[in-house]
This record gives structure tokens, sequence and C-alpha cells, in this order.
């Protein structure tokens, strides 16, 4: 299934090997919230888990630097000797160089960076904007290192997908109008489509699904208005934005690296920060807010190892800072 299968092709001095079941495996894709307690699991199973990649069944899970991808992973063997493989993205930031690691060892490295629901932390990680400058706000976030992951755009009346490795030398011309361009770097996610002129949608919460139930919960309880589908879920909010949960781990490349530091939201009115607070049940310093004559967002404050500070076509002041 597109976006769901991976077949793992390695450089090989010899091509006919004879069948073992270290050489060929079967992997199962696992969520982060299962990843804590599958070990546990398997050892009430009576499974086994075994060495691999040079890691003691203590040592496991792991984290393995399939550059530019990192997958923490655990492996054993069902009863007839098949190697399985339980795997779940980390990051996709590898160095070709990397070590493979415990990753309880990845965790004390990058623990700070990490979502942990149980702490009743939330990580801010998206934006949208509908704009009529959108290859300029492409090429604009393409320089400052964010990478297009999918274009959607309405041709002759019908959704197609544009993305790479097209470029927009393949399409230019052809009048299409963008629903939505996804672009990412690490930790952020920013979306754009066509819009007569620019306006400011929402932003995005990476959750646990345990914390999204929360929060909806909590918005129901101060009135506000829930939409959701398999994806993502919104909440409408009284200051002309929505505030998205998402909940799936691909929608950002990485979560320790190039994280947004904080957005600044011109509102109509004022409270934002404290119904915030009460949706989260914490102070969500990213977000900081002004009163003026109508919602924009004004300036966005990313994590980088370079100081840059730019305005993007659609008139946001873009600071990459450390």
């Amino acid at each position: 299934m597109k976006g769901e299968s991976w077949i793992g092709l390695w450089k090989s001095g010899q091509v006919d090997l004879p069948y073992h079941p270290s050489i060929r495996h079967i992997a199962f894709r696992i969520e982060e919230q299962d990843l804590d307690a599958i070990k546990a699991w398997l050892e009430n199973q009576g499974i086994e888990i075994r060495t691999a990649f040079k890691m003691t069944p203590e040592q496991q899970p792991l984290v393995l630097p399939n550059a530019p991808y990192e997958h923490a992973a655990i492996y054993f063997e069902d009863p007839d000797g098949n190697s399985l493989e339980l795997i779940m993205l980390i990051g996709t930031n590898a160095d070709e160089t990397a070590d493979v690691i415990p990753y309880e060892e990845w965790l004390k490295k990058y623990r700070m960076y990490i979502t942990d629901s149980k702490r009743g932390e939330n990580m801010l990680f998206h934006y949208h904007l509908w704009t009529p400058h959108v290859e300029e706000t492409e090429k604009f976030y393409a320089n400052l290192g964010f990478q297009v992951t999918l274009r959607i755009g309405k041709k002759d009346g019908e959704f197609e997908s544009f993305s790479p490795p097209l470029d927009w030398d393949d399409f230019r011309e052809q009048s299409i109008q963008f629903r939505i361009i996804e672009m990412k770097r690490g930790a952020t996610n920013i979306t754009f489509g066509y819009g007569k002129k620019v306006m400011f949608d929402h932003i995005g919460f990476l959750v646990s699904e345990e914390e999204k139930v929360n929060v909806l919960e909590r918005a129901e309880e101060i009135g506000l208005t829930v939409q959701s589908n398999e994806r993502r879920t919104f909440i409408h909010t009284p200051y002309g934005f929505r505030i998205e949960l998402q909940h799936h781990f691909d929608a950002i490349q990485s979560h320790f690296e190039n994280r947004i530091h904080r957005l600044n939201i011109e509102t109509k009115t004022v409270g934002l920060e404290d119904v915030l607070q009460q949706l989260f049940n914490c102070l969500v310093p990213q977000i900081v807010a002004t009163e003026s004559d109508h919602t924009q967002l004004t300036h966005v404050n990313l994590m980088s190892d370079c100081t840059i500070s730019s305005t993007d076509p659609n008139g946001i002041q873009i600071i990459l800072s450390e």
C-alpha cells in the first residue's frame, strides 16, 4: 500500500544466498505509544528477543540509522524460526556514519525534545495558510531547508497529485489551482493552498491518542465546535482560526530538530492564551497573542543552528535561531 509499505534493498557481493531467517524477515510497523510496552508483552508471552546488530535482548529496542531515516526496532522469531521485526519511524535526519544504539540511549540524548503526554506536553508543529503566492511561498520555504512532501491541485475540475519528483517546470503552465502543498523541516510542518488573499487558517499540535480525547472533552466543556475525521481533528475557536490535533507521527520528520519556538498571532478579541490553557490543561508559551483589528499570523520563530530573519511572501516574519 502506498505510504504504508517498505521494501528494504541492501548492496551485497552475492545475490543468490541460501535461505536463512536472519537474512530475510517480515517487519510490522508499531505506533509510538506501543513501543514502551512491547518488550514486556513479548516476555509475558514467553517469546525470546534475539540478538540483532550486536545488540543483546537487554539493549533492545535498538535504533537503526538507515540514513536518512531512523527507526526503533526489536527482533524475535516465530515458532518456525522466521525472523520478525517490530519497527517504528522516529526520525528522518540520520547521519550515515551513526552507529546502531539502544533506544534507551537515544532517548537520553533526545528526551527533552520528545512529546510526553504523561507530562501533559503537546508539541506545536504546524500552521496553514491560504495564499495567492503559492509558488513563491514554496520557493521561500525551500530556501530555508523545508522539503515538499505533497502537492494536491485541481486540473480540469479534478484533483491530482503533483508531488515530487515533479517540480514547477513540469506543471507551471497548466493553470493548477493547488488545494494543499505540504512542506516539512524536522519537527515543523507547514501547509498552504491557493486563496484569493492571504489568510491564516489553523495551527496544529501533535498529541497522543489519549491526550486528544482529553482535549476534545475540554473543548466541549467550554462550548467549542469539533470537526473530526480519520486523519485529522479540528477545534473551531472564536478567534478566527482553527486548532488541529494530530496524532500521526509521520506528520513530521523528527521530534527533536527544527521545532517551532513561537508563533505570534493577532486576533480581534483577547483571551486566546486562556482558551489554550483550558484546552491543554497547561500553559502554551509557544503562542503569543495580541489584539488587532483582524486575525493574522505575524511572526514564526523556528529552531535552527543558524540565525536568519526574513519575511515570507505572505508578510509573515520568519526567524530562525538557536
